[in-house]
């Protein structure tokens, strides 16, 4: 998405993210929608348990969607025991398909496809030997973050998702923070404060709006923001899901906020890797296995 908060800092979150072993790899081509998409299997090196559970990876935007570009996550998540399964997102690296760009115009269809190769993916990595066929669930990044409820959706496969600066808001209102943002660099006058009320009286083209489905969601959810992510609307956000967890407290759902992190999960300043893998792997383990 051209200057979206997702693609801002897509690249630089998996580059920054770890270099721990990775375990066995399996590789397969997995049918969507005819077409095909070469998948990758991670299993750990040291198990979080027997039977390891699954993160399936849902990408951020952009078009950096390969097998080569998100080895350093996938290393992280492998080191804290996690069966990871990746893919190279539709139109890039070895996989078929055309790559598209999102826009508040075209978001609800791109979804909708992306969606379908994340349960794709889902099925097929639920299949495989040697992992908790009961504990498979999303790892989502950034643009992932609308992705990952609308596969919960259309999927009983799926038990949970963690999502990493993914956004609560619609897609046009996304954009708008972003061009405000931009701006503000020149235009003193534009403040924080005056950007979030302009998200909040927004009335242009909507798009894709993640809400409903979250609010409907009866799979844990942990959401993980950085205070200091100037590439969305984090305030907004956390806002919108605080706004959802009282309105409807049985929602199995949660989030942090690590108050110095950029939109990477790193810290602002010291560069400093908060610990948004630990963080995940101990939630699971209290909402999967407690």
């Amino acid at each position: 998405m051209k200057n979206h908060c997702c693609l801002i800092a897509a690249v630089l979150f998996v580059v920054m993210t770890g270099n721990a072993q990775m375990g066995t790899v399996t590789k397969s081509k997995v049918l969507s929608d005819s077409t095909r998409l070469m998948t990758r299997m991670i299993l750990p090196e040291k198990p979080l348990k027997k039977k390891p559970p699954v993160l399936v990876i849902v990408h951020g935007s952009g078009n950096q969607g390969s097998w080569n570009t998100y080895i350093p996550m996938i290393s992280r998540f492998s080191a804290q025991g996690f069966a990871v399964v990746f893919f190279d997102k539709r139109g890039t690296g070895d996989s078929e398909g055309v790559y598209e760009e999102v826009t508040a115009e075209n978001s609800e269809d791109v979804f909708e496809r992306l969606s379908n190769d994340v349960v794709s993916v889902s099925a097929w990595a639920k299949k495989q030997a040697r992992i908790d066929t009961a504990r498979v669930g999303l790892l989502a990044y950034s643009e992932g973050g609308w992705v990952a409820p609308l596969a919960l959706s259309k999927s009983d496969d799926l038990k949970f998702a963690a999502i990493l600066s993914g956004p609560l808001c619609t897609v046009g209102q996304e954009l708008l923070f972003t061009e405000l943002q931009q701006k503000a660099e020149e235009v003193p006058e534009i403040t924080l404060d005056s950007i979030y009320k302009s998200l909040a009286d927004f009335t242009g083209k909507a798009g894709f709006d993640s809400r409903p489905l979250v609010e409907s969601m009866e799979t844990p959810g942990f959401w993980l923001f950085g205070g200091k992510d100037q590439s969305m609307a984090v305030d907004f956000s956390k806002a919108q899901l605080a706004e959802l967890m009282k309105k409807s407290p049985e929602i199995p759902i949660r989030f942090k906020v690590y108050p110095n992190a950029n939109h990477s999960l790193y810290d602002a300043e010291t560069k400093e890797r908060m610990p948004y893998a630990e963080d995940i792997r101990d939630w699971v383990l209290e909402c999967m296995y407690e």
